[in-house]
């Protein structure tokens, strides 16, 4: 799988050697060098850096082409530990891509044992079924005197089933929907957080102290989540019912039909149904 990150690559070499040509006449700041990295160039290592680890030699040269970027044409004198350094400290906030690679490909791994409820109000689901498998022990004999395997052994049985019974989305569907020829990689990029629950809620500001967990609707008192969002609020079913009836018509292919009502509409309006109505089979509740 080395050769996917050598493919991410050259095509990391390429757009840097187009912003390079496309901006070496103009005067941009260093902080818009930095945002144009952050914002462009970037995004196009994220895709895999959630798959698989990046080779050191990735790594090399995708930070040589930000800094031949960074500093053409420039004179300030600024330590790379300045440039790296969060802009709240004093800093230029750059990507340091080692760091944001290692923690893109751990964070589906710790994601696995961590607790994304307020507050830890809820544990996991694998913390789940080691402490019932635990409280069943206990009621048998002594916990102390049993085997590791034992454990393991009640808990892997518990987890493989819940695995295969619950819903989930196909990778390949999501995948094809975010690499769309018809976006941008900014819309890209937009579509792979929001597949990824990458939306702010007022329940995840509960966990960030900066509010309660409460849907702002009116007269709506339930917990806003990413699920509560998009399908469980009484206020979104009137909206999809609209939708679906206004993209009822519509094929989303290379050759789609397109309707009058759908053929007046801006583009980003009609890049953001497409991408929603192919989106809807794949996020449906059971």
């Amino acid at each position: 799988m080395v050769w996917l990150w050598f493919t991410r690559i050259t095509y990391f070499e390429l757009l840097t050697y187009l912003l390079i040509t496309d901006f070496g006449d103009r005067h941009i700041s260093l902080l818009g060098k930095v945002t144009v990295i952050n914002r462009f160039i970037y995004p196009l290592l994220w895709y895999s850096g959630t798959v698989l680890a990046a080779p050191e030699v990735s790594w090399c040269d995708s930070r040589g082409l930000c800094l031949v970027f960074l500093w053409s044409g420039k004179t300030e004198l600024v330590r790379r530990g300045v440039v790296y350094q969060d802009l709240r400290r004093g800093g230029l906030g750059l990507v340091h891509f080692p760091s944001k690679l290692r923690f893109l490909l751990t964070k589906c791994v710790y994601s696995a044992f961590s607790n994304g409820e307020p507050h830890s109000w809820r544990p996991t689901g694998a913390y789940s079924q080691m402490r019932d498998t635990l409280r069943i022990m206990s009621t048998v004999g002594d916990v102390s005197q049993s085997s590791a395997r034992d454990l393991y052994r009640a808990v892997f049985d518990k987890l493989v089933g819940q695995i295969q019974s619950s819903n989930y989305a196909s990778g390949l569907d999501v995948w094809r929907v975010v690499h769309s020829r018809s976006l941008d990689y900014r819309r890209r990029d937009l579509l792979w957080r929001i597949a990824h629950d990458a939306i702010v809620t007022n329940l995840k500001r509960l966990r960030w102290r900066l509010g309660d967990s409460v849907c702002p609707r009116i007269r709506c008192t339930k917990w806003e989540s990413v699920p509560h969002v998009f399908w469980q609020c009484d206020y979104v079913a009137l909206f999809w019912e609209w939708f679906r009836v206004l993209t009822d018509r519509l094929t989303f292919c290379n050759t789609w039909a397109v309707s009058q009502d759908y053929a007046c509409m801006v583009s980003h309006l009609r890049h953001a149904m497409q991408v929603f109505r192919a989106y809807l089979p794949l996020f449906r509740p059971p």
